[in-house]
């Protein structure tokens, strides 16, 4: 199984967006990497994913990530040669440069053993951008294809991003006191009356995140283990599981359980439900703090109207 991205947020920084509204790279000639602000030419033989943000080709992929909660000076001061090389990283090339006028670095790395890695970060003092190429060896020939590519970005402030031009799910929040509140990379936020603000520790909060595989229709219940897996290393103490006997959601394959224990300290409960469309998923993280029946029934009807597309 190969996993894109799976990130459940603890701690949660993140920065809202709403819908998109033109600006003057709009009708740029390069091609707008959907979810972000950004614009590039688009690497020949490479096509938009549909199952992450960015580009995939074969087995090559380049996925493109807007680092909310900090900037490129915070962002990119770990982002050296030394610390790859200090980590046991192959390090082939190692650039400071300017990507649309702003500073960045590019990294030319070994990813693994049978693979390669382009990765890039730019950004100012107000927002930075990570970049990741992921390159078999036996695809290698696409390598300065993709980094041609990358030198041709274009980075709209401007543009203020619709996080549901990637989304796999549809959810309907009009029946829920919870609403839509943020979005960071393939992770959607919904909180008490939508509020938006910078942290939400110690808060009841439900987290919609989408897990591209590579495996079709893969057992939901391999999906929710591996997040709870995430979850127990991030500090999760569980003392009691509860399957549910929600089996399906809206027609598609799913797995829930109740989760009861303690989260930083604090006695926490989730509802956790991971749901299955070919190799698209979702994954649940309904966090609940305290008035714990009245918070779920709330979730319940947030999870209720899911959707996968």
């Amino acid at each position: 199984m190969r996993i894109k991205l799976l990130f459940i947020a603890l701690t949660l920084t993140l920065s809202a967006c709403g819908q998109s509204t033109e600006s003057k790279k709009q009708n740029s000639e390069k091609t707008l990497v959907l979810g972000t602000r950004i614009y590039l030419d688009q690497p020949k033989n490479f096509k938009p994913s549909q199952d992450f943000i960015g580009f995939e080709s074969g087995q090559s992929l380049i996925q493109f990530m807007e680092l909310f909660g900090g900037n490129y000076n915070s962002n990119a001061k770990n982002f050296t040669k030394e610390n790859f090389e200090n980590k046991g990283i192959k390090v082939f090339d190692f650039q400071e440069l300017k990507i649309d006028d702003y500073p960045a670095k590019l990294a030319f790395l070994q990813g693994n053993q049978n693979q390669k890695s382009l990765q890039l970060v730019f950004g100012d003092n107000e927002f930075s951008v990570m970049v990741m190429a992921f390159i078999p060896d036996f695809e290698k020939d696409k390598i300065e294809e993709i980094k041609k590519a990358l030198l041709t970005i274009e980075y709209d402030k401007k543009r203020t991003v619709d996080p549901f031009e990637i989304a796999f799910f549809e959810l309907d929040d009009s029946k829920s006191s919870y609403k839509y509140s943020k979005t960071v990379s393939n992770m959607f936020l919904y909180t008490k009356n939508g509020v938006k603000k910078d942290h939400f520790t110690g808060e009841s909060v439900y987290l919609v995140s989408q897990i591209p595989t590579n495996r079709l229709n893969m057992s939901p219940k391999s999906l929710f283990e591996n997040n709870l897996n995430s979850l127990k290393s991030n500090g999760l103490a569980i003392s009691k599981r509860e399957v549910t006997d929600r089996k399906k959601l809206n027609g598609f394959k799913c797995y829930e359980e109740l989760i009861i224990g303690t989260l930083n300290n604090e006695e926490t409960q989730i509802k956790m439900t991971s749901v299955v469309n070919g190799t698209r998923a979702v994954l649940i993280n309904a966090l609940v703090k305290d008035n714990f029946e009245k918070t779920f029934m709330e979730f319940d009807k947030l999870t209720n109207e899911l959707k996968m597309k």
